[in-house]
């Protein structure tokens, strides 16, 4: 972080007051500030995407991992995506309201997303969210090593074919 932007390598909550990303997005009492950027970045794939993982430390000492990611080439799929989520949040506020769904604490995990321009975003990165897609390989890599993760794929294609 220091080579690619001093700037923020050198930001703390002295240099000015700035709220962590997407933190209006959930109303609360209390929100966190950026306390400072930590040196470290990584380079992730996640969700079909490549992405920098970086690292924010709040005004409440809890670390908070933000994706960045270039979306010039898909900047329609990227305002789609956004409306989606929004939608989660409404499905969440109607789940909230719900008492079978509030007894089992039941929500869609959405992360914060903020537009930085038209071809990036920075996504919130909940390290312990896993997609189900993940849950396969993994199935597939240590359950059943000779199943490959395309072979549903390639039988669906199969019984298309003999139809």
């Amino acid at each position: 972080l220091e080579e690619r932007c001093p700037y923020l390598s050198k930001f703390n909550s002295c240099s000015a007051d700035v709220y962590l990303f997407g933190e209006f997005l959930n109303p609360k009492a209390h929100y966190v500030k950026i306390a400072r950027f930590l040196p470290k970045i990584e380079t992730i794939r996640r969700h079909s995407l490549t992405a920098r993982r970086l690292f924010i430390r709040g005004s409440n000492g809890k670390i908070y991992p933000y994706l960045m990611v270039n979306t010039s080439s898909h900047v329609k799929l990227a305002r789609s995506e956004e409306r989606f989520l929004q939608l989660l949040r409404m499905l969440n506020k109607s789940l909230v309201q719900r008492k079978e769904s509030c007894k089992r604490n039941l929500q869609w995990s959405v992360p914060k997303v903020v537009a930085m321009s038209p071809g990036s975003r920075l996504i919130e990165d909940n390290t312990s969210n896993i997609s189900v897609l993940e849950i396969y390989r993994w199935y597939c890599k240590n359950r059943s090593p000779e199943m490959e993760v395309d072979a549903p794929i390639a039988y669906y294609y199969e019984q298309l074919g003999r139809m």
